[in-house]
């Protein structure tokens, strides 16, 4: 990780600067304060209204992250520094040229409980509140193409993982269309039910319109 100079000075100066400049400062030292896993000065500045949705460089990467991004590094408090800057509302789905903060968290190691190796706990944290495991990096790639890519700087765990959420992404989109088509259909045939029960016993608006299946034919095409 690198190592900047003692940061307790400049926070006297930030206040001194316009409001644009001060901001950026602030983003800077956030950034550093999550490279380095300072998870309590992460928390006050998201206690003090910093919006973790942006984007900044640190020192050995020369394109702009996301804090998400950042945080998914595998370091001994990643979880914890990812589950705080969601809780705080930071877009799981803000994708780059490298993806999105799945492709950064499946390097993590797995998460071992009685000797047993499960999924990184940062990736299925991410998951549950939304991250889209569909997003592709310029490579066209998912983050579980590329577990499949490279499986030995990765986790079997993980892309595991990755392939459950997404066979249950895909089961729940062709279910709703399923149900959507069924409700079209059913909403149909119920108004050309009362279209005819309406002719038929000459009741209601059409009343005066003389019973003619060809006409409700017709009509029924519009409806």
């Amino acid at each position: 990780m690198p190592i900047l100079p003692s940061l307790d000075g400049e926070n006297a100066g930030i206040f001194q600067l316009p409001i644009r400049q001060r901001e950026q400062e602030r983003q800077r030292l956030f950034l550093y304060e999550i490279d380095n896993g300072n998870i309590d000065n992460v928390k006050d500045y998201l206690l003090d209204g910093l919006n973790p949705n942006f984007v900044g460089n640190v020192s050995y990467d020369n394109k702009p992250r996301t804090p998400l991004m950042i945080a998914g590094q595998n370091y001994i408090d990643s979880y914890v520094m990812i589950r705080e800057l969601l809780y705080h509302k930071a877009d799981p789905n803000y994708s780059d040229d490298s993806g999105s903060v799945l492709h950064w968290v499946i390097y993590q190691n797995p998460h071992i409980v009685r000797g047993i190796p499960y999924a990184s706990e940062s990736l299925r944290l991410l998951l549950e509140c939304g991250s889209n495991p569909f997003i592709r990096n310029d490579s066209g790639e998912t983050a579980y193409d590329v577990c499949m890519v490279d499986p030995l700087g990765t986790s079997t765990c993980n892309a595991l993982l990755l392939k459950e959420f997404m066979d249950i992404i895909r089961i729940q989109r062709c279910y709703r269309r399923k149900m959507t088509r069924k409700h079209v259909k059913t909403i149909k045939s119920k108004r050309r039910l009362a279209l005819m029960k309406c002719m038929e016993f000459r009741e209601g608006p059409l009343s005066t319109i003389r019973y003619d299946p060809s006409i409700l034919e017709r009509i029924s095409n519009f409806i």
